[in-house]
């Protein structure tokens, strides 16, 4: 409605289609047994390294001082950001390198903007936890595992993508469910691990060996 307010508002975010969606929810989650991509992921029962798709609820950054006694010549304060990473149901607390951090900083991530998310490694809670348990926090330190993204193994995703996990599809399962690399120049230097790349082999070399004399 706020993306097509001219076609549309007033006429989704109604207190009637509000009460309606609550009701499909529970009917979903608690009489079906449903889980939604997140709340599979906390419960450590499905990977995190999955190709998920999920949008950026919310944005923090907080400076960490730089380690130098001369403060004349002590470098700038460098920034951290995390992200509130939400698949429609649930949240999750994300931090991203430095190179995401660019990116939210310069405007090319910011809130509502959709990120297809591989290879990423969830930190904490190792037996894993419920988001309706009651001291879970998705956005607080301590409450709650934090997700940790890199750049080589993510990618922006369309506005209008469908949040959750990648539908199965023959390709996804013939990439073991990883994000591919087109080229080796999509590789970004200090981006963390690539998740998975197609190789062409031209030219192998015979064995050789080194004798080092002295």
């Amino acid at each position: 409605e706020r993306r097509f307010a001219p076609f549309m508002e007033k006429d989704y975010l109604t207190f009637d289609r509000v009460s309606q969606e609550l009701l499909n929810r529970y009917s979903t989650e608690v009489r079906d047994g449903a889980r939604s991509a997140l709340r599979k992921v906390l419960n450590r029962d499905v990977s995190p390294n999955c190709m998920l798709i999920l949008c950026v609820a919310r944005i923090d950054c907080r400076a960490i001082e730089s380690p130098s006694d001369d403060k004349e010549s002590s470098e700038p304060d460098r920034r951290v950001y995390s992200f509130e990473l939400t698949d429609g149901w649930y949240s999750l607390r994300a931090v991203a390198d430095e190179i995401l951090g660019d990116y939210a900083e310069n405007g090319r991530i910011r809130v509502g903007t959709k990120l297809l998310v591989s290879n990423a490694s969830l930190s904490g809670y190792e037996e894993g936890v419920d988001p309706l348990d009651e001291d879970f926090d998705a956005m607080e330190p301590g409450r709650g595992p934090t997700l940790h993204l890199a750049a080589n193994g993510t990618r922006l995703a369309r506005w209008n993508a469908k949040l959750g996990f990648l539908r199965p599809s023959k390709r996804l399962k013939s990439h073991g469910g990883m994000l591919i690399l087109k080229r080796i120049s999509d590789a970004l230097e200090g981006g963390g691990p690539i998740p998975l790349i197609d190789l062409r082999v031209l030219k192998r070399f015979p064995l050789k060996f080194r004798e080092r004399k002295g």
